[in-house]
């Protein structure tokens, strides 16, 4: 702000009239970007959830394989109601938590995780439009939360990036470019063109769950063992392999941040 007014105070003398326009927006921007000050309130979690809709303990679809999953109409609209409850919707909230809850992480990673739930908002939009097309009645899916239970079992920031970007978004990576084949093959070119866009999407949300997992174990001066045993024992509480329940490809693990010494 203070380059910004040290800048514009000279005015035509240095800058050329778009060049001080530019300036202004730098300005306005950051003026609208300044240090949030309130209360320490954080908003009530686990979410609550609309008395019209209905929880159930398992998924409501069962399936082998995603062969399986994509040829079956039914079980297929329950996997997109489970995508947008389960999935998209609670991600939003969980990135929406973890702002709210870590005031003090540096605002880039406020920034990073606004991108996410602009992101999983766009998802939901579409997977709904698709159950919607498909023949899906919202009243009479069920919802699991199974998503946001893993995430509360976090007892810390860093354990809550393992288990959320990780162990949940880094494993659907894989897993989800078998579904995007399947579709692929039965010529539902539109639904998995939109699918693979969604998937370069988690995929960079991968990257981000890294990116501030290096950050805390630099800060925190923690180690690649001590990191790696609290993935794995992050992954045994929530039930989750931790290296990949569809396939392991270490190019894409590279791509989406994971260190060398985990791939």
């Amino acid at each position: 702000m203070q380059c910004c007014n040290k800048i514009l105070s000279y005015k035509e003398d240095v800058l050329l009239a778009h060049e001080l326009e530019t300036v202004q927006l730098i300005k306005s921007q950051l003026s609208k970007s300044m240090t949030f000050v309130g209360d320490e309130k954080i908003a009530e979690f686990p979410p609550a959830r609309s008395d019209d809709m209905t929880f159930s303990e398992k998924k409501a679809f069962s399936v082998n394989s995603n062969e399986e999953l994509v040829s079956n109409n039914d079980s297929y609209i329950a996997f997109l109601y489970y995508v947008l409850v389960d999935v998209e919707i609670s991600a939003m909230e969980i990135c929406s938590h973890q702002i709210l809850k870590n005031k003090n992480m540096p605002r880039e990673f406020t920034l990073d995780f606004a991108k996410q739930i602009w992101d999983e908002a766009r998802h939901a939009q579409y997977i709904y439009q698709l159950f919607i097309e498909k023949g899906g009645d919202l009243k009479s899916q069920s919802y699991t939360n199974n998503v946001i239970a893993r995430y509360m079992q976090s007892n810390s920031l860093l354990e809550s990036l393992v288990i959320q970007q990780i162990l949940q978004e880094g494993n659907a990576v894989e897993i989800n470019l078998s579904l995007i084949k399947e579709l692929t093959i039965l010529n539902r070119l539109p639904e998995a063109n939109a699918f693979y866009n969604i998937n370069n999407d988690e995929a960079y949300h991968v990257k981000i769950g890294n990116k501030w997992i290096g950050y805390l174990m630099e800060a925190n001066e923690i180690q690649e063992e001590e990191l790696l045993e609290l993935m794995l024992n992050a992954a045994d509480k929530i039930d989750i392999p931790l290296f990949g329940k569809g396939g392991w490809d270490s190019d894409i693990r590279a791509q989406v941040g994971f260190p060398s010494w985990f791939i």
